[in-house]
């Protein structure tokens, strides 16, 4: 709904005692004035307030102001990708667009920016983000899990997947890719979040945004921000919409933007792409092979994934020559495409061959695009398309390798089953990990799931991280085969008597505590860590019970099964392991040579630390001092250790990493301000932590899935190869004394091995 001071005004039909979120667009002068009596919150740059909470009539009076431009609800933008499916090929659509791989090594040198505006990426081992910003905040800091639906990695992986032997090879992996996380677990934003994304892509002047999603909701407000991205010299391609016989959405259908439409393998127009006279191009979206969970690959079909292609050959004719303007590559586009219909197929071959006439004709004349129309039809894809795979995991090189479905014996997961394990991966944070006061993003939140937001260290892989990912590993799969709550909690207890005890039914504490020396928040035992954990998995299963929450995870029968739940605390499994190498892992010596004050990426240098992120006192501290430092203040509450910042210069830092006593989790300690994710969070700083997780992660899944799933006869034994490092740069923390601890056979690794990726005592 829009009320606008500069058009007609349209009747707002909720009481007036009922409030709304909405935006706010007005003069620059008046926007302090609006932000002190209506609150919300200020768009950096721009006369924007965004989250103001007002009552239809206040909504009224102020679009009657004349200092206010206009004032809109927040409005919800869906991404535009179908739902993925089971079946999967060859990168067939990559022929359909004149696409041969060998175009990055024209004018590769010329880097362009694409800005993907989506759901954010998570790590596959081939997709790097030059730059990304979370406007979303949903709480989740795992890299390898940043992306709750999948939706931004899927876009991105057509766009600039590398051409190595991880999942597909994006269309052009030379880009600079800028992400901007606004879409939710649910591929959801509102128009807020939105905008925020696009006033970044500007302020980082990025060549080409990518918007895959659309509201059916005109908004002045994102025309606005669309006028301002294209003021500013950017190429904008949208989805146009998976709504058969439906208008083109909005972004796509303002005319600054290439409105994108999908054809199937047929090379003809798929059936439900959103048409009108918007509709400017198309691009293959049906049965497309692209970037999947944990480095794989799927299938999938949408317009997002259309306008994904259109981006990626739009940075490629770009590269050529960075002195085009985007409304030279949109003509570009548009003449050298292929017809379909009253539309217009992108053909990147053709393009690039009537590159050199076409730039010195529009230089000279405007009206002469027939001399370059292309008059070649669509090729037929239809049997590259149905070469179809099972599973999720299509990618012979990793975990959970899927077959031909006529030779397959493994039980892979089904793209429903996946997107079950993906949401627990994504949402353990959301709902049940949370370092802060920050409550839950529902409406039913127990007093109980308010205290574990912000002590379940365990999901953060604190504590005794191989015992606790175990536990948790065993419990789910105890899930698998029917057991109640209360025999799956007794069965794991028995695996860790000298963590935890059993008090009651459903109560348990920790073991480790010595009644006479009780340890405070700071000194929490890893006892102590597991009896939340324990907490926290109870919570989580009276949540599947009830069906609150994740009901949208629920089968054709509307209940959630033993199969499902046994997937959710796989999930929760897999985040921890990725937190693990996030966290657990020691800073490598030779990322601290020296201190720089050079900054790349976004505020600091990718292949050692940023001198400015440290103040440069010359105090030193012994090693005794400094391993007391970063042991005794415990991430089980995060707020005690900003109190405890007394050796926070680099000099410290420096010789505490020489000495091997500093893990990834503990930079921030010797930082000046309490930057807590710039470096451990971040997949570009030393990189083989991620890759290593993702290694573990697949192994962890091709055991467990493709052993016992959907028959959990026999639960499988939990190896020590779920967590052992496969880089030489990688080492965890205590960790062959943690596996030790957590009983489980240490002698399958040389005491070499153990030596080089742990610092247990033990070696």
């Amino acid at each position: 709904m829009l009320l606008s001071a500069n058009s007609q005004l349209l009747s707002v039909t909720a009481d007036a005692a009922t409030t709304d979120t909405y935006v706010i667009s007005a003069k620059s002068y008046a926007v302090n004035s609006l932000q002190e009596t209506y609150g919300g919150n200020k768009v950096d740059g721009e006369n924007l307030l965004t989250n103001v909470e007002l009552t239809g009539s206040e909504a009224r009076s102020l679009a009657k102001r004349y200092s206010v431009l206009a004032v809109e609800k927040d409005v919800i933008l869906t991404g535009d990708t179908a739902e993925a499916s089971d079946d999967a090929a060859s990168q067939w659509n990559l022929d359909a667009i004149g696409v041969t791989g060998d175009e990055t090594s024209v004018a590769s040198g010329n880097k362009v920016k694409v800005a993907v505006i989506d759901s954010g990426i998570s790590f596959t081992g081939d997709i790097f983000a030059m730059e990304s910003a979370d406007f979303v905040n949903d709480g989740n800091e795992n890299p390898l899990f940043d992306d709750a639906s999948g939706h931004g990695t899927a876009v991105s992986g057509i766009i600039c997947a590398a051409d190595d032997d991880i999942g597909i090879t994006g269309i052009n992996p030379n880009v600079e890719l800028y992400s901007a996380k606004v879409l939710d677990s649910n591929n959801q934003s509102p128009l807020s979040r939105v905008l925020q994304g696009i006033y970044w892509a500007i302020e980082n002047d990025v060549d080409i945004i990518n918007m895959s999603f659309g509201t059916d909701a005109d908004s002045e407000i994102l025309h606005n921000a669309v006028r301002d991205a294209y003021n500013a010299g950017i190429l904008l391609v949208a989805s146009s919409g998976n709504t058969a016989g439906g208008a083109v959405k909005y972004p796509a259908a303002y005319s600054e933007v290439i409105a994108v439409g999908a054809t199937t393998p047929a090379g003809g127009l798929w059936s439900d792409t959103s048409t009108g006279e918007e509709l400017e191009l198309l691009a293959p979206g049906e049965k497309i092979l692209t970037s999947g969970f944990l480095g794989g690959t799927l299938s999938t079909s949408g317009t997002s994934i259309a306008a994904a292609e259109v981006s990626a050959v739009a940075s490629l004719l770009m590269q050529r020559d960075a002195s085009k303007s985007a409304d030279f590559i949109r003509a570009l586009l548009s003449a050298s495409a292929k017809r379909v219909g009253d539309y217009g197929l992108i053909d990147y071959a053709y393009a690039s061959e009537i590159y050199d006439d076409f730039a010195n004709w529009y230089e000279e004349s405007e009206d002469q695009t027939a001399a370059f129309s292309n008059e070649a039809a669509p090729t037929d894809y239809s049997d590259s398309a149905e070469s179809v795979v099972e599973g999720m995991w299509s990618s012979s090189n990793h975990g959970l390798m899927a077959e031909e479905a006529s030779n397959s014996n493994n039980a892979n997961l089904s793209a429903g089953y996946t997107k079950v394990v993906q949401y627990a991966c994504a949402n353990v944070d959301t709902y049940y990990g949370k370092n802060n006061d920050t409550e839950h993003n529902c409406d039913d939140v127990s007093e109980n799931q308010k205290v574990l937001q912000k002590k379940v260290q365990a999901f953060h892989g604190r504590g005794n991280f191989v015992a606790n990912i175990r536990y948790i590993s065993n419990f789910a799969q105890y899930m698998g085969q029917g057991l109640t709550l209360d025999a799956a909690l007794e069965k794991c207890q028995t695996k860790f008597p000298n963590l935890i005890t059993k008090v009651s039914s459903r109560v348990y504490t920790a073991a480790d505590v010595d009644a006479n020396n009780p340890p405070d928040s700071k000194h929490p035992t890893d006892g102590q860590v597991m009896e939340y954990m324990t907490k926290a998995v109870i919570e989580i299963y009276k949540d599947l019970i009830d069906d609150t929450r994740l009901g949208r995870l629920t089968s054709d029968s509307g209940k959630i099964g033993p199969k499902r739940r046994m997937l959710i605390y796989l999930g929760v499994a897999l985040h921890m392991i990725g937190d693990v190498y996030a966290h657990r892992t020691i800073v490598p010596t030779n990322m601290v040579v020296e201190a720089s004050d050079k900054v790349e990426n976004g505020g600091f240098a990718i292949s050692q630390f940023c001198a400015g992120d440290f103040n440069n006192s010359e105090i030193t501290a012994s090693k005794a001092e400094l391993s007391n430092y970063v042991s005794v203040v415990s991430p089980f509450l995060w707020k005690d250790k900003i109190e405890d910042l007394k050796y926070n210069n680099w000099k410290n830092f420096e010789q505490s990493v020489n000495w091997q006593i500093v893990e990834f989790q503990d930079i921030f300690l010797f930082q000046k301000t309490s930057s807590t994710t710039k470096y451990d969070d971040n997949v570009l700083f030393a990189k083989e932590r991620f890759s290593d997780a993702k290694k573990c992660c697949n192994a962890y899944l091709k055991d467990i899935i493709s052993k016992n799933f959907p028959d959990f006869t026999d639960v499988q034994k939990f190896y020590v190869k779920y967590l052992f490092p496969a880089s030489d740069k990688v080492v965890l923390n205590n960790f062959k004394n943690y596996a030790t601890l957590a009983n489980l056979e240490t002698s399958g690794y040389a005491n070499s091995s153990w030596s080089a990726h742990s610092t247990s005592s033990y070696v």
